[in-house]
């Protein structure tokens, strides 16, 4: 092995894909000095070619992808006795064509989003780490201007068209003297006709969620055990509060900033805690919030996190 260790990444996505850019894109470009990467593009003819691939790898690491190539090149690793870290941030079956079950079990080691999921997939892997997502776009331009808001006149969320779904019974709560800004998918526009929608993209997302004086954040009940932080970690990097549904993952990271009070069971109680909630207090939050993600969640101790996964992988084989 190399003093750098050669590590092929196979991602599901490309940057615009969230999951792909903040559990493989940004956290091994931020490793860049730890080692030496080479990220097989989402579409490129290469992926057809999985055996020649592995040639000089000392670490195979796939994220989410369990369709045939990708288990194929699995297990061509395993069988050259390359080492495998396989990364889920998503059900089991959620996916056509996916069989994660078999990537879970050729696995060295698997790295997941909750501790839920945690639970979900011990069944089939022999080793699961618990790794949150880090903060999204860091190093934004746009962040140079948050500011913690000291009054309270727009609510915005984001995320995709699941995501999304979550939160819109949620807006028809908030107040109509508030404005209401969406952003998301261009495919989730149409659900959102009285609202100010705004697409998702990378070089505008900070500037347009900072746009939204407080954020809403909800998942419907039957997803939210499974779901991570990450919404609510990037709200409140930016300096927003944020109102959740009682996601567990939401609902544990209030408890660490003492800010149980952003968690809300419905629609009603939404419209109650925008009315009545201090501005001053929803400030502290954030404040407070701000400060304990940027501490916990930054792209390098993330990166640090998953990095340790890999030696003990690359020290285990």
């Amino acid at each position: 092995m190399s003093i750098r260790p050669r590590v092929l990444a196979w991602p599901i996505g490309d940057q615009l894909v969230a999951s792909s850019r903040l559990r493989l894109h940004a956290p091994l470009t931020e490793l860049a000095a730890e080692l030496d990467v080479q990220i097989v593009h989402p579409n490129g003819a290469e992926r057809w070619q999985s055996e020649s691939m592995l040639d000089g790898t000392d670490l195979l690491y796939v994220q989410k992808d369990a369709r045939p190539p990708a288990r194929e090149l699995v297990e061509n690793a395993v069988g050259r006795g390359v080492p495998v870290v396989y990364d889920l941030d998503d059900d089991i079956g959620c996916w056509p064509g996916m069989d994660e079950r078999a990537v879970l079990r050729l696995a060295s080691a698997v790295v997941v989003d909750s501790s839920c999921r945690a639970e979900d997939v011990a069944t089939w892997a022999a080793r699961v780490t618990t790794i949150p997502c880090m903060i999204d776009l860091a190093d934004d331009p746009a962040r140079s201007a948050a500011r913690t808001p000291d009054v309270v006149a727009s609510v915005g969320t984001f995320g995709n068209r699941s995501s999304l779904e979550g939160a819109r019974a949620h807006l028809d709560a908030v107040p109509s003297s508030m404005r209401v800004r969406v952003i998301g998918p261009p495919d989730a526009r149409s659900a959102f006709p009285r609202v100010d929608f705004r697409d998702f993209e990378l070089g505008s997302f900070v500037a347009d969620l900072l746009a939204s004086d407080v954020a809403l954040l909800a998942h419907d009940h039957d997803d939210a055990p499974r779901k991570d932080e990450n919404r609510l970690v990037m709200a409140l990097s930016c300096r927003r509060a944020a109102f959740v549904s009682p996601t567990p993952s939401y609902t544990a990271l209030l408890r660490e900033i003492d800010a149980a009070g952003l968690a809300v069971e419905s629609p009603d109680d939404l419209r109650r805690a925008l009315t009545d909630t201090d501005p001053a207090r929803l400030a502290g939050w954030a404040d407070a919030g701000h400060s304990h993600v940027w501490e916990k969640y930054s792209p390098r101790a993330i990166s640090t996190r998953l990095l340790a996964v890999f030696l003990e992988a690359l020290e285990s084989r």
